[in-house]
């Protein structure tokens, strides 16, 4: 009975034991066999975006991409990384590791200057990286991807902002994330004529200044000939395009907008609007962060049947919000219920409409703020991605959207400091005390035995 037993026991080890060893070789098999990623950070930081995935999903032509790298810089390994990943989405994308040090003739050629510089061949076209991130090459890539550089005209003589002014009020950092995504960008002035012929996208940014009567007529003729709009407004400032915002049947409320929501999220101004939730349209569904607009005016689309125009508005005040009539200087704004307009409002909508003779519709978006895309605030928030869906939406290159600079999150803890004193207190007294009570516990019951 005892060997019987002892037999027992051995067959149950032999078949644990190779029970086991079937498990790992299964387990490695299919570790082998597998190619797969998981990216748990809070912003999915170490995976490509959404947006770098749809503009690899539309590149057919081959690309090739020469990467100078010695083996053992730091750089190589990140690199190599970074191109696995998108060789994945573009099987077209050739990669070529070049080692600078072993080809001098090549760094010449093609004028290296530094490690991890890489440039991007598609026929004759090329463009250079220089520095690492998904931003600056799939910016890359949509430039070579394009055939030609849509033209962005911004309209001056009316207090506008600029593309070129540094100035927190201006526009230059945005116009620099335009180019490199391979805009050409230019300004004119009406008194000039009729904006060019090769016009994709005309910018109204914020005018304070009244318009001549001869301007309106050029613009409505613009319009007329199907050309596509963006108009940036500000507050109390309608007035000067009243005749344009007819022609395109919107109607801009008269006040700033107040959030009151802002100072339970450490904003002290009021007039900072938050923005999280879009509507399900082209232009907005793949936001997924907040926006951040300063100063902002409501809007309204009057419902009209008389219409040729599809009219969605991409996003609303936060609820109780309101538009402002009063004095703004007041040391405490206060909804009013017989002057002022309880929210939520519209703050920016999307237009579109089929012009005779044209393949694409033409579209326009208004959008009651403009310092979002200033110099002060275009890296806030989601500010820069928006700006650039804005403009690839109206120049119908939805296909092209924008890349966000994935940061880790601010994981900064603030307490007070009565929450300081009973963390210092329990981890300085609290927890010793258990512990050595624990122990004295132990070490009793272990002598009582």
């Amino acid at each position: 009975m005892k060997r019987l037993t002892t037999w027992r026991h051995h067959l149950q080890q032999i078949l644990f034991y190779g029970l086991l060893i079937s498990a790992i070789t299964l387990a490695a098999k299919i570790t082998i066999a597998t190619n797969a990623s998981y990216d748990w950070t809070q912003n999915q930081r170490h995976s490509l975006s959404q947006s770098t995935m749809t503009l690899l999903g539309n590149i057919d032509a081959p690309i090739t991409i020469l990467v100078f790298v010695s083996p053992k810089n730091q750089l190589a390994e990140p690199l190599q990384l970074l191109l696995t990943r998108y060789q994945q989405y573009a099987p077209s994308l050739t990669v070529n590791v070049i080692d600078p040090v072993s080809a001098p003739q090549q760094v010449k050629q093609w004028q290296i200057q530094q490690q991890g510089e890489t440039i991007l061949q598609r026929g004759d076209r090329t463009e250079r990286v220089l520095d690492l991130s998904e931003q600056s090459l799939t910016n890359a890539l949509l430039r070579l991807h394009r055939d030609s550089a849509p033209k962005i005209v911004f309209l001056t003589g009316h207090g506008e902002r600029q593309p070129d002014s540094k100035a927190n009020y201006g526009l230059q950092g945005w116009a620099q994330n335009l180019v490199e995504q391979g805009f050409a960008i230019q300004s004119h002035h009406l008194t000039q004529g009729l904006p060019p012929d090769d016009t994709d996208l005309l910018v109204i940014a914020s005018p304070s200044q009244p318009w001549l009567s001869g301007e309106l007529a050029l613009l409505k003729t613009y319009l007329n000939q199907g050309g596509n709009l963006l108009w940036l407004n500000e507050p109390d400032s309608a007035t000067h395009l009243s005749e344009l915002a007819d022609e395109i049947q919107v109607q801009w409320l008269p006040g700033t907008l107040i959030d009151p929501n802002t100072s339970l999220l450490g904003l002290d101004d009021p007039r900072f609007m938050l923005i999280s939730e879009f509507a399900n349209h082209e232009l907005t569904h793949q936001l997924q962060h907040i926006l951040l607009l300063p100063t902002a005016a409501a809007l309204q689309l009057p419902h009209t049947t008389n219409t040729e125009w599809q009219r969605t508005p991409l996003f609303f005040s936060q609820q109780k919000s309101w538009s402002e009539l009063g004095d703004m200087r007041a040391d405490e704004l206060k909804y009013n219920e017989e002057s002022d307009i309880m929210g939520p409002l519209p703050v920016a909508a999307a237009l579109a409409r089929s012009i005779k003779n044209m393949a694409a519709n033409q579209r326009i978006v208004v959008v009651g703020d403009g310092d979002f895309l200033s110099n002060q605030y275009l890296g806030n928030a989601a500010n820069q991605e928006f700006g650039s869906h804005l403009i690839n939406w109206l120049t119908a290159q939805s296909e092209h959207l924008s890349i966000a600079i994935k940061t880790t999150s601010d994981q900064q803890l603030n307490l007070n400091n009565l929450e300081i004193l009973l963390i210092a207190i329990g981890f300085l007294f609290v927890l010793p005390t258990f512990f050595i009570i624990s122990g004295l516990l132990i070490w009793w019951r272990r002598r009582r035995q």
